[in-house]
């Protein structure tokens, strides 16, 4: 009884039929219709502003009242599932990708991910980055059997449009929108975070791949065999470098052990 109460006050008060929660409101010097409303006004703006908060360059591309209008159907259509709201909102993504009035702006949806992204990341646990003298002096047959650990921070967002390009002219901090060819070929985000700041890095195919294996717990040889297979210009040590200066990586996890010889 109480869950099916709780289940008519929620559809009511996220932009539902009010009616059945109406006839459960005792009534006073103020109509049931009316206090529910005021409820109903509340929790749907605290809502739409968690995700104003969240998703701004999104907002700014489309402008704010259709923001707005979105971000009321995604609440409706998908009410927090948990009592807090910093886990709320994951899902306007993949919303914004089949919300047809969206359809124009293609790349609407993974500019949405990667400012999800930049959320998790600026959440994320913290760990010590891996340095350069953590590996230092190790021989290449040693180094290529490692086992390393990303940064709980770390995120890769890949799209076929040119989000980073398109985030970048577009944040709030901006006084006016910058021009992007959005036709431009694709982009590969790497999400990090260094200290208290979120960083956005363009990468290329040979090192999405060479992350993704490192990411899935596999030896730094076969994360490098990915990403030659991904961008046959892929440079092991060039990456190595880059990613230990950027804080990528938080520590080694082990080594591969030496496969079993063929019986």
């Amino acid at each position: 009884m109480l869950r099916e109460i709780q289940r008519t006050f929620r559809t009511a008060l996220l932009g539902g039929d009010p009616a059945p929660a109406e006839a459960l409101v005792a009534g006073d010097t103020v109509i049931p219709a009316e206090r529910l409303l005021v409820h109903r006004n509340n929790a749907q703006l605290s809502l739409i502003g968690v995700l104003a908060s969240d998703f701004p360059v999104t907002r700014r591309i489309v402008g704010e009242d259709f923001f707005r209008e979105m971000a009321r159907q995604f609440v409706f259509a998908h009410p927090p599932q948990r009592p807090e709201l910093l886990a709320y909102g994951g899902g306007l993504p993949d919303f914004i990708a089949a919300f047809p009035p969206a359809r124009p702006l293609p790349y609407l949806a993974d500019v949405a991910r990667l400012e999800a992204a930049m959320k998790q990341s600026y959440f994320a646990a913290d760990a010590t980055p891996l340095s350069p003298a953590d590996l230092a002096g190790l021989q290449d047959e040693v180094a290529e059997k490692l086992v390393l650990a990303l940064h709980p921070s770390v995120r890769i967002v890949a799209s076929a449009h040119p989000i980073l390009t398109i985030h970048r002219a577009n944040r709030p901090d901006r006084a006016e929108v910058g021009r992007v060819n959005t036709a431009a070929p694709g982009q590969t985000v790497l999400v990090s975070r260094l200290a208290a700041d979120v960083v956005l890095d363009g990468i290329g195919h040979g090192d999405a791949a060479f992350l993704a294996a490192v990411g899935a717990g596999r030896p730094l040889a076969d994360a490098a065999a990915d990403g030659c297979l991904a961008d046959p210009d892929f440079d092991l040590q060039v990456s190595l470098t880059l990613h230990l200066a950027q804080g990528t990586f938080a520590g080694i996890i082990g080594r591969a052990r030496p496969q079993d010889p063929p019986t």
